[in-house]
């Protein structure tokens, strides 16, 4: 599935480069409380939680890579319980096994209660095939 240039120009649109290592930086935020007009957000405090991202061949469609919490050598997430950042890690072998364009999603699991799943992100995953240039800035 190649991406359309809506979808590549979506600010939710990752680009990942087949068989080399990538992070990615989310922020889990929530709207202020009082409400604001613009609304305005906030980050949340990510205690009690874990994390997994899914590489996805479509929105909805078959996982092809998980990574989870915590990050280890061989991929996974760091979280800022603090602030809210999530910091995902696919390693060169991940990104190897990729083939084509897809979707992604990262979601945040309570390590309490395994049902209350809360997602974070999600959007569209370009991959840059091994020996494809990349125009900088994105045309």
């Amino acid at each position: 599935m190649a991406l359309t240039k809506p979808q590549d120009a979506d600010p939710r649109t990752i680009h990942v480069r087949q068989g080399a290592a990538w992070r990615g930086v989310f922020t889990w935020t929530q709207p202020v409380d009082p409400p604001t007009d613009p609304p305005t957000y906030e980050p949340v405090d990510a205690t009690g939680y874990s994390a997994v991202f899914r590489w996805l061949a479509k929105a909805g469609g078959t996982v092809l890579v998980t990574v989870e919490s915590p990050d280890t050598d061989d991929g996974g997430i760091d979280i800022d319980l603090d602030t809210g950042v999530f910091t995902v890690h696919l390693c060169a072998e991940d990104t190897a096994l990729l083939t084509k364009d897809g979707a992604y999603e990262l979601d945040v699991v309570s390590v309490s209660e395994a049902c209350e799943v809360e997602p974070i992100s999600a959007g569209y995953a370009n991959l840059i095939l091994r020996g494809e240039a990349y125009p900088w800035p994105a045309v």
